[in-house]
């Protein structure tokens, strides 16, 4: 079952006619830059993208390729250790449960941080319960899960965290917790750590700054319970709803047996409650993304290995409903599928996740051909400049050029990567080629130029018979060599 679905998930990012979307191919741009950081993550997306692009090409599938490994990884993270904790049958039931999840079903098939971070974050709480449950050197491997993983994602560290407050509120956990081999694990996420800190010293704390604002709302506290029913919604139907109840009730089981007295189920729950109790209280305030609980989904199913190996009748009529609740996963599945096959069933494409992935290869085409021609007619172009980063990395990977690339901020946009690298100074002087969502914003940069002039034609795409992006370019003369309008958000 693990084979099987790994090579068609192969195939498919393989045969795939899917362009990257925005955030890959800013990843991409990351890894022909290799640094210590980033500006919103550590540097292990990049590290990633920059190895398999070595073997397949500065290709879709070679950037992708990464993400479908680490996927794979996280299979194996899922089935064996759930297998040595109670069956390989129940094992694969487990896998079965997070796979038929819609989030779980596509994780590696687009580059994000996620699937190297949730491959990380599972073998970390596994290692953690071994030293947990006597094998005391495990926490070094945990320690080393954890700092990988962070260079991924941060969210990973709220194992360590969740730890260190069970130290504080459960008495067995105190003693657990001061053995050399855990803080030697501590020390182990802080060495590997320790140049995102440096790196992060330098460029005024912006990673920490921009994943602040994850937290708080630039717009400050206020209560907007609207975005608590969305992430409900969000995740029954990126998880299922009748597993997403059977999961709760799961999570009720495991708090009754630590009140009577199993400190070990702390372990598990402990992670689920902080995570969980965070997206929940953070939704009253502020939009949170799908994406945020998936390690609570992880930790779930190892919570419920141990519950059914600890006492398997307490769990019993939760396991007579799991059948069904994947049936329904899989259906939800195939209808899904088949929106990502082209059927749109005449949903307007702007309404499909799909868009992002589209017209981008198209868009890179057709500003080759016009930088070209302008170049032909009216002389050298010596840079672009654009207002997004997603503009700009998609550029960079379709296009293929060599010329530097600049962001400029004309929309009151939050803060990028492309601001820390800058290069506006390098282009004083220089002719660009501008690449704008709106030919609105023109008078403003023309500020920048001895002149800008329009160049034909305008680019658009389309999908399921709707307009989905609109591009229009220029030319800019003689450019000033200021930063344009440096971001104030982060």
């Amino acid at each position: 079952m693990l084979t099987v679905y790994s090579l068609a998930q192969l195939a498919f990012i393989y045969f795939t006619s899917w362009n990257l979307a925005p955030d890959e191919a800013h990843y991409w741009d990351w890894s022909k830059r290799p640094d210590l950081s980033y500006y919103s993550k550590g540097p292990g997306v990049a590290i990633l993208i920059n190895y398999t692009t070595l073997l397949f090409g500065d290709t879709e599938f070679g950037v992708r390729f990464g993400a479908w490994a680490s996927n794979l990884l996280l299979s194996l993270a899922i089935f064996f250790p759930i297998a040595r904790l109670t069956n390989p049958s129940f094992a694969l039931g487990s896998f079965l449960c997070i796979r038929s999840m819609l989030f779980f079903s596509f994780l590696g098939v687009l580059m994000t941080t996620d699937p190297a971070m949730l491959a990380c974050y599972m073998l970390a709480l596994a290692s953690g319960f071994d030293a947990l449950t006597g094998k005391k050197s495990a926490w070094l491997l945990f320690g080393v899960f954890c700092g990988i993983g962070a260079l991924f994602k941060f969210t990973i560290l709220v194992l360590p965290v969740s730890l260190l407050l069970l130290a504080f509120v459960s008495k067995p956990y105190r003693g657990a917790l001061r053995s050399k081999s855990f803080l030697a694990g501590l020390a182990i996420i802080f060495l590997i750590l320790a140049p995102i800190l440096y790196w992060n010293s330098q460029h005024g704390w912006v990673t920490f700054l921009h994943n602040s604002g994850h937290l708080v709302s630039q717009k400050g506290l206020l209560f907007r319970p609207k975005f608590f029913a969305e992430l409900i919604g969000g995740q029954l139907g990126l998880i299922g709803p009748i597993l997403f109840f059977l999961i709760l009730v799961s999570i009720v089981k495991a708090y009754r047996r630590w009140r009577s007295g199993d400190y070990v189920v702390l372990y598990f729950l402990a992670p689920c409650l902080i995570l969980g109790g965070l997206c929940l209280a953070l939704s009253f305030t502020k939009p949170i993304y799908a994406n945020w609980p998936a390690p609570f989904y992880l930790t779930w199913v190892m919570l419920f290995a141990y519950l059914h190996r600890t006492n398997p009748e307490e769990i019993r009529p939760i396991k007579n409903y799991l059948a069904p609740a994947i049936g329904l996963n899989f259906i939800i599945l195939v209808g899904v599928i088949f929106l990502l096959s082209g059927f749109t069933l005449g949903i307007s494409g702007d309404k499909l996740p799909m868009k992002k992935l589209i017209g981008w290869n198209s868009l890179g085409e057709q500003a080759v051909k016009l930088m070209l021609r302008n170049s032909a007619e009216q002389g050298k172009l010596s840079g672009i400049l654009t207002e997004n980063y997603d503009v700009a990395s998609a550029l960079s990977f379709y296009t293929k050029t060599d010329l530097p690339i600049v962001v400029g901020n004309f929309n009151d946009r939050r803060m990028n990567q492309f601001d820390i690298w800058g290069g506006f100074a390098e282009l004083k002087g220089k002719d660009l080629f501008l690449v704008l969502r709106s030919p609105s914003v023109a008078p403003e940069i023309s500020k920048h130029f001895r002149a800008v002039t329009r160049i034909e034609p305008a680019f658009r795409s389309y999908y399921s018979n709707t307009k989905i992006s609109e591009f229009y370019f220029f030319r800019g003369k003689g450019f000033d060599g200021v930063k344009l309008n440096i971001a104030g958000k982060y």
